[in-house]
C-alpha cells in the first residue's frame, strides 16, 4: 500500500493543532513500513509559492474576506500543481486529503489524469461546513455569494469522495444531517491520537497545595470561539477563596489585547499569565493541575487529548464532540449551562478534594491509553484504507 497525505498546510512541528494529526499518522505508517508521502502547496515551487502566500499577510491588514479568499484560492491551486507533479512520477493507492479543498484537488487530478487511487477525506472541522467556520470567524458573510460557493463545492466533494474519516461521532451526525444523500457506510469515526509516552503526568507537591499555589491552564488561539474571556470571569470568582491562583493562557490571537484589558478591569490581571504561542506545550501542561476549556465549538480537540495524557482533569462546555472525550465526573466536568459560578465550583472541587482529583487524574490517563493512542488511530486508518469502497447510492 502506498499512501499520499495531502494537506493545505506545511509540515507542523508543534505538539498540537490540526497539523499534528498527519504527523502522528505518518509516525504509525513509518513504524509499519508503509510507503507514504506528505505533500502540501509548499512542495510545488518555493520561488512561486512563498511570494504569493506572503501577499496574504498584507491583505489581512485591509480585508479579512480577501485574506480568507486568498488562502483558499492559492493553497488549493499550488497543492493541485504539486499533486500533478508528484503523480507524474509515482503511483499511490490512497490519497488521504486533510479537508474538503485538499480532497477537491485530489479528485480533479484523478479525473483529469486517469489516476486510480481512492480519495479518503479526513474532516477536522468543528462545524459541517468551512463556509460556516469562515462566517463565524468574521471572514465572510453568512449567506453571501462566496459562502454559497464554498457550500456548493463542499457538497460536491462530500458526495464524490470514496470514503470519509471524521474525528468524532458528533461530526458524523452533523454531516449526515447536512447531506441527506450521504451514505452513512461511507463514513468512519476515527479519533485523533498522539504518542502514549507524550507525558509523565501532572503532580502537585503538598507544599504547593497547602500554600494554595495552584496553576490552571488553557491552550489555544485567543479568539472568540475559544472564548477565554469566560475564563477570566471564572477566575474572578475563584480568587475569592484562592487569591494566589494562576491561569496560564498559552496562545496568540486577535483577542489578546481585549483579554488583557478585561483582566485588568476585573482585577485579575496578576492572576493571568499570557504565554503567547508555544511550539511545545508539554512543559506548561506538565506543571499545571487542571485544564480549563471554554471553546464554543469543537469536534475532537487535540489539546484535550494532550491534557489527558498528562493526567489533567478537564472542565469544559458540553459542545460538539467534547462529551466523547470528557465524561462528567469521571475524567473532568462538563458545564452544561455555561454558567460562571457552576464552572468555578467544579474547579474548586478539584482543588480541594484530593481523593477526587487523584481518581480523575488516573481516569484521564486510562481513557487516553484506551482511546487516543496514535497507534490505535493509525491502525484504524490503515484498516479503513483497505476496506472495500461501499456503494454510495446517491
Amino acid at each position: 500500500m502506498k499512501v499520499c497525505i495531502a494537506t493545505l498546510f506545511g509540515m507542523h512541528r508543534g505538539t498540537g493543532g490540526i497539523q499534528a494529526h498527519p504527523r502522528w499518522l505518518m509516525q504509525y505508517l513509518k513504524e509499519q513500513g508503509i510507503d507514504y508521502v506528505y505533500i502540501s502547496p509548499y512542495d510545488y515551487s518555493a520561488v512561486l509559492v512563498y511570494p504569493v502566500f506572503a501577499a496574504r499577510v498584507l491583505l489581512k491588514n485591509f480585508s479579512r474576506f480577501l485574506s480568507a479568499y486568498w488562502f483558499r484560492k492559492w493553497h488549493y491551486y499550488f497543492l493541485k500543481k504539486a499533486l500533478i507533479r508528484l503523480f507524474s512520477r509515482r503511483h499511490f493507492d490512497v490519497v488521504n486529503a486533510q479537508g474538503p479543498l485538499a480532497a477537491l484537488a485530489a479528485l480533479e487530478v484523478r479525473q483529469r489524469y486517469g489516476q486510480r487511487y481512492q480519495v479518503v477525506l479526513t474532516v477536522h472541522m468543528n462545524w459541517p461546513s468551512q463556509a460556516e467556520e469562515e462566517a463565524l470567524a468574521g471572514n465572510i458573510r453568512r449567506g453571501g455569494r462566496y459562502y454559497k460557493e464554498i457550500k456548493k463545492m463542499e457538497k460536491e466533494v462530500f458526495l464524490t469522495v470514496d470514503k470519509i474519516a471524521v474525528v468524532s461521532n458528533y461530526m458524523k451526525a452533523a454531516l449526515l444531517r447536512e447531506y441527506p444523500g450521504l451514505n452513512g457506510g461511507l463514513i468512519e469515526v476515527i479519533y485523533n491520537g498522539i504518542a502514549s509516552d507524550f507525558a509523565s503526568g501532572a503532580r502537585l507537591p503538598e507544599s504547593d497545595r497547602e500554600a494554595g499555589n495552584f496553576r490552571l491552564i488553557n491552550v489555544g488561539a485567543l479568539s472568540w470561539r475559544k472564548n477565554q474571556q469566560f475564563l477570566l470571569w471564572v477566575m474572578l470568582e475563584l480568587i475569592k477563596n484562592f487569591p494566589g491562583l494562576q491561569l496560564e493562557l498559552v496562545g496568540n490571537g486577535d483577542c489578546r489585547s481585549a483579554l488583557g484589558r478585561l483582566a485588568s478591569s476585573l482585577g485579575v490581571r496578576e492572576n493571568i499569565v499570557f504565554r503567547g504561542y508555544q511550539p511545545d506545550v508539554r512543559p506548561y501542561l506538565r506543571r499545571s493541575q487542571v485544564y480549563l476549556h471554554s471553546s464554543l465549538g469543537e469536534s475532537c480537540p487535540y489539546v484535550l487529548i494532550e491534557a489527558m495524557s498528562f493526567g489533567l482533569p478537564v472542565i469544559a462546555f458540553s459542545v460538539g464532540g467534547t462529551p466523547e472525550l470528557i465524561k462528567h465526573g469521571f475524567n473532568g466536568f462538563l458545564a452544561e449551562d455555561k454558567n460562571v459560578e457552576t464552572y468555578a465550583r467544579y474547579v474548586e472541587t478539584l482543588l480541594l478534594d484530593q481523593a477526587k482529583y487523584a481518581a480523575m487524574r488516573a481516569n484521564c490517563l486510562k481513557m487516553f491509553q484506551e482511546k487516543f493512542d496514535y497507534r490505535l488511530m493509525g491502525e484504524n486508518f490503515v484498516e479503513f484504507y483497505k476496506r472495500e469502497i461501499p456503494d454510495k447510492k446517491i
